[in-house]
């Protein structure tokens, strides 16, 4: 889903005003830890401060919201830029500008429970999927069943 550069400023307005922003999942790029419709919390954050293995909030230069894992910081044409991935996804996404970066992931609210980043099962998911590359490829062959499900 696309979005307007009015409705970015309302988001980065908001998470100023606030502290944080809820917003729903949309997608699989993140699954098995964030699925279609659980409620991710974000809070701002400075990029130059993500660890490997973070979930944030950025905008791509399309207009589309993306929450995808942080894997490296790099330096393009004389800009720090920030390299992302989704955890189903084989190749990282285009980099990142800090004006790009709307929060970083706290906590999932799943159906019958809150998940914080914090916890000891995402901490270790986290290490396990920046570690083990090929995961990706059999995440993505189990997410793709899961999309025709009748």
């Amino acid at each position: 889903m696309r979005f307007s550069k009015d409705t970015m400023l309302l988001l980065y307005n908001a998470i100023d005003k606030h502290g944080s922003i809820d917003l729903p999942a949309h997608g699989h790029s993140m699954f098995p830890l964030i699925n279609e419709g659980e409620i991710c919390r974000f809070e701002s954050c400075d990029g130059s401060l993500l660890k490997k293995g973070d979930i944030a909030l950025f905008h791509s230069w399309n207009g589309q919201l993306v929450a995808h894992r942080f894997y490296r910081h790099e330096t393009i044409r004389q800009r720090p830029c920030l390299v992302f991935k989704g955890d189903t996804n084989w190749g990282p996404d285009e980099p990142v500008v800090q004006e790009q970066l709307i929060g970083k992931l706290v906590r999932i609210q799943k159906r019958n429970t809150i998940v914080h980043v914090t916890d000891g099962m995402v901490k270790l998911w986290s290490k396990i999927i920046v570690s083990f590359p090929f995961l990706s490829l059999l995440l993505k062959l189990c997410v793709i069943p899961r999309r025709f499900h009748y």
